[in-house]
C-alpha cells in the first residue's frame, strides 16, 4: 500500500516494514529516504533533518518538557531499555539526556547541557581503554581518581594531588619511593613525620624507617645537644657518629675568615685505615697528584718548600732540572744558611752561590767565552775576578805543557 501527493510517493507500507519516500522499505522496519544535495547542516534550520520529533505543547510551563526516543528491546519484564531526550532548560536552550536500564529501572547516566558542557553521575567511570581496567572515575565527592591496570595511580581532590594515596593534609602527598631526576626547590623548608620544620642548627636524622630533625647528637626521632661555634662566626660540623664537633676539636668553618680548619691532619683521596697513618702523622696528605700555584710558609712571608727534618738531610729531591728567575740584584744568604740563585751579569743569567759571607759566580764563563772566577767578600766588601783561561795559558807558556783542551759542540 502506498500513499502520494501529486506525482511524489510519500508513504508506503508493505510487508517488510514501513516506508517513507521509499516504495520498498528495508527489513529494520522503518525507512526514511529524502534527497538531499546539502553538504552543510544548518543547525538552526529543522528543514536539513530528515526525522525531527516535536512536543508540540504549547502550554504555559515549560520547566522539564521534554521529547524523547526510546530503544527497546523485548516487551516483558525483561525488557532493555535505552533513551535519549531533549528536555527544556530555558527559553531558546536545551539539553540531551542519555539514560539506561538496570536491573529492569531506568537511570539517567549522561548529560549534554545547553552551553555543551558533558556531566556524567557521580560514581561512574570513563574508560579509555574500551571498558577493561583504565579509566577515570569520581572515587568520592569532589575527588577524581585515576586507574590504570586496576589500581588507583592519583588522586586529586580539594586538597591537593595524591600519588598512590588520597590527599588528606597536604598539597602534594606521595605513599612511595619517589624520583626526581632535577633539581628540587623547596620554599617554606623541609617537615618531618612530626610535621615539624625543626630549630636552627638541627639536621635531618633517620632511624631507617622516617625521617625527622634533631640536633646532631639526637637520635630515635628525638634528641638534644648544643654545638659550641668557638670564639669566630663558624658552621657547625657534626661526626659520623652524631656528636658535636665544636670550634676547638677536629673540624670548623670559619664564615669570617671563609676558611675551612683541620685539626691533626686531612687526608684527600684516602683514608687512614688504607694509609697506615697514625692521627698527627702528616697534617696534610695527599694520594695523588697536587699542583699549586705557590707553596707559602705559615706567615705567609715568603715561598718555601722544606720538609721539616729529614734523616737523610735532603731537602728537596727533583727529577729533572731546576730553573731559576734571574734577579736583578745578590741576595744574601740569612744565618745559618747557604743556597744558590740567579742573577744577570752584564746582560746574561748566571747562577751564584751565597752563604752568608761569600757570593761567588758559579756559572765558569764571561760573555766572550773565558773561564773566570768571581767572587765577593760580603764582610770586607771585596770582590775578586780572575780570568782563569787567561792564567791557564800563561802557565801553557812558561811550562810548554797544555792544560786547555777545547774542541766545538753542537
Amino acid at each position: 500500500m502506498t500513499f502520494g501527493a501529486g506525482a511524489a510517493l510519500r508513504f508506503a507500507v508493505t510487508t517488510t516494514g514501513i516506508g517513507v519516500g521509499t516504495s520498498a522499505p528495508s527489513t529494520e522496519g522503518m525507512e526514511i529516504v529524502a534527497p538531499s544535495a546539502d553538504t552543510s547542516f544548518n543547525l538552526n534550520d529543522q528543514a536539513d533533518s530528515m526525522l525531527v520529533l516535536r512536543n508540540a505543547d504549547s502550554g504555559s510551563t515549560n520547566t522539564g518538557r521534554f521529547c524523547a526516543i526510546q530503544m527497546k528491546i523485548n516487551s516483558s519484564s525483561a525488557a532493555a531499555e535505552g533513551t535519549i531526550r531533549t528536555q527544556f532548560a530555558g527559553d531558546g536552550d536545551a539539553d540531551l539526556i542519555f539514560s539506561t536500564t538496570k536491573g529492569g529501572t531506568g537511570y539517567d547516566r549522561m548529560v549534554l547541557d545547553e552551553d555543551g558542557h558533558l556531566a556524567i553521575n557521580s560514581g561512574k567511570v570513563f574508560y579509555l581503554d574500551g571498558g577493561s581496567n583504565t579509566y577515570i572515575y569520581e572515587n568520592n565527592s569532589d575527588s577524581l581518581g585515576l586507574v590504570t591496570g586496576g589500581t588507583a595511580r592519583v588522586f586529586v581532590n580539594n586538597t591537593g594531588l595524591g600519588v598512590g594515596v588520597q590527599p588528606s593534609n597536604y598539597a602534594f602527598q606521595v605513599n612511595g619511593t619517589s624520583y626526581f631526576s632535577g633539581a628540587v626547590t623547596f620554599n617554606g623548608g623541609i617537615k618531618d613525620k612530626d610535621d615539624s620544620l625543626g630549630t636552627n642548627t638541627h639536621v635531618l636524622h633517620t632511624n631507617g624507617s622516617d625521617v625527622y630533625w634533631a640536633a646532631a647528637s639526637g637520635g630515635g626521632g628525638s634528641g638534644s645537644g648544643t654545638v659550641t661555634s668557638g670564639s669566630e662566626t663558624e658552621v657547625a660540623i657534626y661526626k659520623s657518629d652524631g656528636t658535636t664537633v665544636d670550634g676547638t676539636d677536629e673540624l670548623f668553618v670559619d664564615e669570617t675568615h671563609n676558611q675551612v680548619t683541620v685539626r691533626n691532619e686531612l687526608l684527600i683521596n684516602a683514608d687512614p685505615a688504607s694509609t697506615g697513618l697514625s692521627t698527627s702523622t702528616y697534617p696534610l696528605y695527599v694520594n695523588g697528584n697536587m699542583r699549586a700555584t705557590a707553596l707559602y710558609d705559615k706567615s705567609s712571608t715568603s715561598w718555601y718548600l722544606k720538609p721539616g727534618s729529614d734523616t737523610d738531610n735532603i731537602s728537596a729531591k727533583l727529577a729533572g732540572g731546576l730553573f731559576m728567575y734571574a734577579l736583578s740584584s745578590d741576595i744574601t744568604a740569612p744565618s745559618g744558611f747557604a743556597g744558590i740563585y740567579t742573577k744577570y751579569s752584564s746582560g746574561v743569567a748566571r747562577v751564584f752561590a751565597s752563604d752568608g759571607y761569600q757570593i761567588t759566580q758559579i756559572s765558569p764563563h764571561d760573555n766572550d767565552g773565558n773561564w773566570v772566577f768571581n767572587s765577593t767578600d760580603k764582610k770586607t766588601k771585596k770582590r775578586t775576578r780572575i780570568n782563569m783561561t787567561k792564567l791557564i795559558r800563561k802557565i801553557e807558556e812558561l811550562t810548554g805543557e797544555e792544560f786547555i783542551i777545547e774542541d766545538f759542540v753542537e
